[in-house]
């Protein structure tokens, strides 16, 4: 069961890592090739549940899709919250050296 992936795309190297485990999924054969990479550029948590962020000011409204927020220390990229099940939250600081979705 994977709790962490890397991956190495272009020059760029990114782990993703999973706060729970995440079952029997496997790589598909098709990502296989960008598996690997040095010490990650970006390193991305997911969570099965949206992380706790204070979203603070809302700076850019796409709506229904997408909208984006800034607190003192990170942004808030929030998309398809109007919509059951399909809601996500990606928190990022404004260096972008990790996020948490």
């Amino acid at each position: 069961m994977l709790r962490t992936l890397n991956l190495s795309i272009g020059d760029i190297s990114l782990t993703l890592d999973w706060q729970e485990l995440i079952g029997k999924w496997e790589v598909p054969p098709v990502y296989e090739p960008f598996i690997g990479g040095g010490a990650p550029d970006v390193r991305l948590t997911l969570h099965k549940d949206p992380p706790e962020v204070s979203c603070g000011e809302k700076i850019f409204d796409s709506p229904p899709i997408w909208s984006l927020f800034r607190s003192r220390d990170q942004f808030a990229l929030k998309i398809y919250e109007n919509y059951d099940g399909l809601q996500r939250t990606l928190v990022f600081p404004p260096a972008l050296a990790n996020a948490e979705l």
